[in-house]
């Protein structure tokens, strides 16, 4: 009876001994992930569990079967990696047929290639797995298989691949392919990077059904490259319509890439046939593009752009334009022939506030020839009808631990009706934030009176220029000259502002004093003098001269306000309104300017205006 039970338990010791040494195992959960490959230690594992359950050592020819057992396991799979796999229900082991059967949000990884489903059956002979989604309570199919490679994910019904040959057969997929959508009944993978798909759908509507599609009977993938299909139709609603081709082709590269720009054919009336649009676009990264295009037409007229595009995460982004035109009106050597050649500028650049938390700079730029959009080949009406153009160029800086901060800015307009144009450049701003300059450092107590004074200051220079559009961009060589001969047309000059003020209480009253003192520097200033009357003026007349130099002027004003606040409250008997309370603030200021004429007998004068008046001179002109 003993030796009958001690079989027994050698007969249970040796199948556990066999499910532990040559199967992958039962798993539940995601722990403890199982892995085709046995340790090289299984056989003392083995005799390990052998002596715990039996307490007597193994006999060796049941060591030599389980040794032989373990390498036809071996030999029985090619895989060449690790095999993992789970399943949130059940994994059951068939170690005759040498497969794994997972239930419930199963999956299994190899080499980088992961399929998801409700149902997997991986074949460890065949290196195989059937992956398919089961069926709810009510009916409804779940957990549909996901195919995962290279970043790539593969929708389908039904799936069979070989992990080895890295084919397989997939029914009613789904997957996106660049900016597009693949739907197809049956897809035939030849390799990791060509797909066959049957009776396919490609469209960039990203719902299940799709609104619109092109239907193929055959498509043809080939990955990070293109998509071909044969004779295909544009299918709105699932009508067919008579947009059709006999084979179709899509680009397939989710990275930029490098490549002519096709142009399209055109004809105008007064300049010929033309190819418009055509060039080269260079993808060179994510960060930064460049591309070529221009316009050619029969009679000579040619166009040209250049954009070159740049964008760095928490950096900045932008992008700069240049387009160049020469057109031509009438036949060449007739008298009704024109030339003319124009040209445009537009830049536009933004900086992440994340680059540099204490400095910014930004910039809109749009100038060029005063009849670039009449010249433009390629314009539209919005444009060709704008009458004026600016531009816009800052950068600020804000000092740390400091109440200083600079603004520097360039500027521009542009009236095409009368061809003018006007620059403001540079443009330099200072400002001081508010400072107590008598307040503690170490406060004890109420603040006293003079705590509180506080000065701020505001400082800003600026160069105005003013011309004629054409004097700049058609006679550029005599610009010097051209501003010799009007030298008023060029303006610059400083101001600053100082403003020191303070507030303090008088019994109920607010009582806040402050001073304010401007100064303005001039650098050209004009005389007035008085011409007699001679044969050339009868009457007389005022002459005004220009003279350059340093001059300086200021001004201050005083002021002061009391102010205070009454409240009052009246009460009613009733139930739903008791009370009102209403609020007052009276308030009274004086404001006081002296005049400085005294301090400065050069900005103030008298002229004589004819052969009886006197005219007083104002101060000079802001230049």
């Amino acid at each position: 009876m003993y030796s009958l039970f001690n079989g027994y338990k050698l007969i249970h010791a040796l199948v556990l001994i066999a499910l532990f040494a040559l199967t992958p195992g039962f798993v539940k959960g995601s722990e403890n992930l199982p892995r085709f490959y046995l340790p090289s230690d299984t056989l003392t594992e083995v005799e390990a569990v052998q002596e715990l359950i039996l307490d007597t050592p193994i006999d060796t020819n049941t060591i030599d079967s389980l040794k032989a057992s373990v390498e036809k396991k071996k030999k029985e799979s090619s895989f060449k990696s690790e095999v993992t796999y789970h399943a949130d229900d059940s994994i059951m082991i068939d170690n005759i047929n040498n497969k794994a059967i997972l239930w419930g949000n199963a999956w299994v990884k190899y080499e980088g290639i992961q399929l998801d489903a409700d149902f997997l059956e991986i074949d460890f002979a065949k290196n195989e797995v059937y992956a398919k989604g089961l069926p709810d309570s009510t009916g409804k199919i779940i957990d549909t298989p996901v195919f995962q490679e290279k970043g790539k994910e593969y929708k389908s019904g039904e799936m069979v691949y070989n992990f080895n040959t890295k084919k397989g057969l997939i029914k009613k997929i789904t997957t996106q392919e660049a900016s597009g959508y693949i739907h197809g009944e049956t897809i035939k993978m030849a390799s990791e990077d060509v797909f066959y798909i049957r009776n396919g759908k490609y469209t960039t509507c990203n719902k299940e059904h799709p609104h619109y599609h092109i239907q193929a009977q055959k498509l043809k993938i080939i990955n990070n490259d293109k998509i071909v299909t044969g004779p295909a139709y544009l299918a709105v609603e699932d009508v067919p319509t008579f947009l059709a081709v006999p084979f179709g082709f899509f680009p397939n590269q989710d990275e930029r890439t490098s490549g002519v720009l096709i142009p399209t054919i055109g004809s105008s009336a007064t300049k010929g046939f033309n190819l418009m649009d055509g060039g080269y676009y260079f993808g060179f990264s994510d960060k930064f593009d460049f591309q070529i295009t221009g316009d050619v037409y029969t009679n000579g007229s040619w166009a040209g752009r250049a954009l070159a595009r740049y964008n760095t995460r928490y950096k900045r982004n932008g992008n700069f334009m240049f387009n160049y035109t020469n057109s031509n009106t009438g036949e060449r050597d007739t008298e009704e022939f024109v030339q003319k050649k124009s040209y445009f500028v537009t830049w536009t650049h933004t900086q992440d506030p994340k680059a540099k938390p204490n400095s910014d700079f930004r910039a809109t730029v749009r100038m060029g020839s005063p009849d670039y959009f009449e010249n433009d080949l390629n314009t539209n009406s919005s444009a060709y009808l704008r009458n004026e153009f600016s531009s816009n160029i800052t950068y600020t800086q804000r000092f740390a631990r400091s109440p200083f901060s600079i603004n520097l800015n360039a500027s521009h307009n542009q009236n095409k009706s009368d061809s003018s144009i006007s620059f403001t450049l540079p443009e330099l701003q200072v400002n001081m934030a508010r400072v107590y300059p008598f307040k503690r450092k170490v406060k004890i107590g109420k603040d006293r009176w003079y705590e509180k004074i506080g000065v701020n200051y505001s400082g800003n220079a600026k160069n105005r220029l003013k011309m004629n559009s054409y004097q700049l961009f058609e006679d550029p060589e005599n610009l010097d000259s051209t501003f010799v001969s009007t030298p008023a047309e060029i303006n610059y000059g400083a101001k600053q502002t100082v403003n020191i003020n303070t507030n303090m209480k008088v019994g109920h009253f607010t009582f806040s004093p402050g001073v304010r003192y401007d100064e303005t520097w001039y650098f050209r200033s004009a005389q007035q003098t008085w011409v007699p009357p001679s044969d050339s003026t009868m009457n007389g007349a005022i002459r005004m001269d220009t003279t350059n130099g340093f001059k300086r002027y200021g001004s201050i004003d005083l002021n002061a306000s009391l102010n205070t606040k009454l409240y009052g409250i009246y009460s009613f008997r009733g139930e739903r309104l008791k009370a009102i309370r209403h609020t007052m603030t009276p308030s009274v200021s004086i404001n006081y300017k002296p005049d400085l004429s005294t301090l400065h007998p050069d900005y103030f004068g008298t002229v004589q205006t004819d052969t009886c008046l006197l005219y007083t001179s104002p101060s000079p002109r802001d230049s």
